[in-house]
């Protein structure tokens, strides 16, 4: 199970995600984080759900492909959406779905963020990342993330 904890985050998106919460919840939609960190293993077995595992295709990335691997990544939802079957993924609660993930994006983009809600090939609504503009390849090459002062 992937992490839900902020603090597991680089320090510039946990301080992006922070801002997010704080635009989300003053907009009176408070959000919850659902998945933060992920490690190679458990981004291999996401990446298996509908296709060697039973359930629905949610992801494109591998294990290492992930800006969840290198906690650049978070997955969010409006806690109003976590009741509803599929966090409102469904026609009858579509109009309410679709108008909580729009500002969800929104107050994300706001916060220099990318929305996985505007991703062609598959929509993934809870999904935040920030990429420090460094490409998936340059960070398994190992390129420094910018600000990170973990690792000094």
């Amino acid at each position: 199970m992937s992490s839900r904890d902020i603090s597991e985050l680089h320090p510039v998106v946990r301080a992006k995600c922070e801002a997010h919460m704080k635009a989300c919840a003053a907009a009176g939609m408070p959000i919850r984080i659902t998945a933060t960190y992920r490690s190679v293993a458990e981004q291999n077995a996401l990446y298996a759900q509908g296709r060697s595992k039973p359930g629905k295709i949610v992801t494109n990335a591998k294990g290492g492909t992930s800006y969840h691997n290198f906690r650049l990544a978070y997955d969010g939802v409006p806690e109003k959406l976590l009741a509803l079957d599929n966090w409102g993924d469904n026609k009858k609660d579509q109009a309410v779905a679709n108008a909580a993930w729009a500002l969800y994006g929104k107050l994300a983009k706001e916060q220099g963020l990318e929305w996985g809600g505007e991703w062609r090939t598959i929509k993934d609504r809870p999904h935040c990342q920030w990429t420090g503009g460094l490409t998936l390849a340059q960070l398994i090459q190992g390129a420094k993330i910018p600000g990170d002062t973990r690792m000094a």
